[in-house]
């Protein structure tokens, strides 16, 4: 019984990346950890870069002020079906990371970064993800496509789907992995390829302080991190949410700015890992 537990629970897991329509934020904190750069790659860059860029955002400006009528103007017809009827990226402060040109600079892979919301124990916190985008020349214009599959990286590997969600000859098939119970094995690998550097803290009720965690990310696909325990006014875990790429190292803050007085010797945190849900707990102890 205890075996086929665990499997459901990897099921439950995994079916978060298989069917996902964008991967987990794929933005660094600030610290060890490597951020996309922004230069385009591939075939040499058209002369229309800049009108492109334009577009996209623009797009994603119409987009996320839910004029989908104006939106679907910019997407080829026989993606406009696909769009409308798909889940709609809606983030704040958008950016470019990356520009990747595809059929000879007639088709271009856009990854582009915002902000989003969530909820963090009782706090509402902000993340940062990331998300790519299809683009290909009409004429003088841009038009945004969806194209016959896409690729999720996963901890256990890159996964190519269809539209539909059939899964693409010659990768990672998660399902099958469910299904013959290897996944069991594979969580467990996967677990001790994450190391979290978090040791117990003190800090002084009336001075300011701050102590460094370290989230090392030996898994192959993005983990994210985020932070858990005492909601305190003045007690800051920062960035407060953010994915680290694999095999990279990213560095956290748990910053303390006198405000709120605690109201006991010890209160705790936890460094948790997602999707999955590992907590390192720590103690804050507080002295005078």
């Amino acid at each position: 019984m205890r075996y086929s537990v665990r499997t459901c629970l990897v099921g439950v897991l995994l079916s978060g990346f298989l069917y996902a329509q964008t991967p987990p934020a794929p933005v660094a904190p600030k610290g060890k950890a490597a951020v996309a750069s922004s230069k385009p790659s591939g075939a040499k860059a058209p002369a229309d870069e800049p009108a492109l860029r334009a577009r996209v955002l623009q797009f994603y400006g119409l987009v996320r002020e839910g004029k989908l009528l104006a939106a679907v103007e910019f997407v080829e017809k026989d993606s406009r079906d696909f769009f409308l009827a798909g889940d709609k990226q809606k983030p704040d402060d958008l950016e470019i990371d990356k520009l990747e040109w595809l059929e000879g600079g007639t088709q271009a892979r856009v990854w582009l970064t915002g902000k989003t919301w969530m909820m963090v124990g009782a706090q509402k916190a902000q993340s940062r993800f990331q998300f790519e985008s299809y683009w290909r020349r009409h004429g003088r214009q841009w038009l945004y496509f969806d194209p016959p599959f896409r690729e999720r990286r996963t901890p256990f590997g890159v996964v190519k789907l269809t539209r539909s969600g059939e899964v693409v000859g010659g990768s990672v098939d998660l399902k099958a992995k469910v299904s013959s119970g290897a996944s069991v094995a594979s969580v467990a690998a996967l677990a001790t390829a994450i190391e979290v550097n978090a040791k117990n803290v003190e800090f002084s009720r009336s001075n300011a302080g701050s102590a460094e965690f370290t989230v090392k990310n030996g898994a192959e696909g993005y983990i994210n991190v985020i932070f858990g325990g005492t909601v305190l006014k003045g007690l800051e875990f920062l960035p407060a949410t953010a994915s680290v790429p694999p095999g990279q190292t990213a560095t956290f803050t748990l910053k303390w700015t006198p405000g709120e007085q605690p109201q006991h010797g010890n209160d705790w945190g936890a460094v948790i890992i997602q999707p999955l849900e590992r907590r390192t707990e720590f103690k804050i102890r507080w002295v005078d």
